[in-house]
């Protein structure tokens, strides 16, 4: 018997636009990573929007999310130039990457690792008898004395 293990996310861009084409495949993140990087970013002047942010912090928190990236990042089709997928790590993420690109893949992998499964079907049928109803055999109580 194999052990479970945390399965993996593929991401594929196939619509018009900047990133037709991108495939990666990305790990899923445990619970305890996640809440541990939430804890890491309770410090209040890392909310602040991009454009309150100095030209260093901006350049900080563009290395700090690209290391990020790269932790999840277990495929890709990026070409690094010599017919081979380029390495993954934070140098050749902000080397072939625009912001815009890593603000896609980020929203894509949340959207990914966050959707809710689709309620289930109604089991309402509008007022009218289900056919389990008219399978079902008339019930009558029994009587108190056996006979």
């Amino acid at each position: 018997m194999g052990l479970w293990q945390l399965g993996r996310v593929r991401l594929v861009w196939q619509e018009p636009g900047p990133q037709q084409g991108l495939e990666i495949t990305m790990r899923r993140r445990p619970v305890g990573e996640v809440t541990d990087r939430w804890l890491a970013e309770l410090d209040p002047d890392d909310e602040r929007p991009a454009s309150q942010l100095t030209l260093r912090e901006r350049a900080e928190r563009a290395h700090r999310n690209a290391g990020e990236l790269a932790k999840l990042i277990v495929e890709w089709n990026i070409n690094g130039g010599n017919g081979e997928p380029a390495r993954i790590n934070v140098k050749s993420l902000l080397a072939h990457c625009d912001f815009e690109t890593i603000n896609a893949i980020w929203d894509r992998y949340t959207e990914e690792t966050t959707r809710v499964a689709p309620p289930l079907p109604s089991s309402s049928a509008g007022g009218q008898p289900s056919a389990e109803t008219e399978l079902q055999l008339p019930m009558e109580p029994l009587s108190d004395s056996p006979q």
